[in-house]
This record gives C-alpha cells, structure tokens and sequence, in this order.
C-alpha cells in the first residue's frame, strides 16, 4: 500500500473529503464514492484492507483507490485492486 504523490488530483479530493471531518467510515464511504469526479464514475464501496473500506474505480487497472478507515479518516491507496473485487 503506497500514497499516492502529492499534487495528485485523487489526493487533492482526498484532501477536500477530510476537510469534511466525518467521524462515521459509512458516510465518509458514501461521501467519497459520491465525489465520482476522480474518475467519472466508480464502482461502488467494497471491504479493504484492516477493517477499511475501499472507493473503487470503474477500471481497477488504475491502480489506485479511496481508502476509508474506520475513523472515516480518508485516505489514497494504491496497489493492486484486483484483490478487492466481489467474487
């Protein structure tokens, strides 16, 4: 798990999403995956890794994803998503 480069405009967003401070993972979840400016579009909230939840992209080629923390602490993730997809 890797952060993405500042200056990144999924950071950026992530950046503007803390601002918010949202204190419930749930919202600070559907929050993000509201702000589809990151991608277009996503492909909804899914588990991720240590209780977190994850914002996923349409193309999880990309590589990178909202990380939402059970504080709701937001955060980028990068790695492989693939891992994370329904079965």
């Amino acid at each position: 798990m890797e952060h993405v480069p500042k200056g990144s405009r999924l950071n950026s967003l992530v950046d503007r999403l803390n601002q918010l401070h949202i204190d419930n993972q749930q919202q600070a979840a559907e929050a993000a995956d509201a702000a589809k400016a990151a991608w277009g579009q996503t492909a909804g909230i899914v588990d991720g890794p240590n209780g977190s939840k994850l914002v996923l992209p349409v193309v999880p080629q990309v590589g990178e994803a909202i990380m939402v923390a059970p504080s709701g602490t937001l955060s980028v993730f990068r790695g492989d998503l693939f891992q994370f997809l329904p079965k």
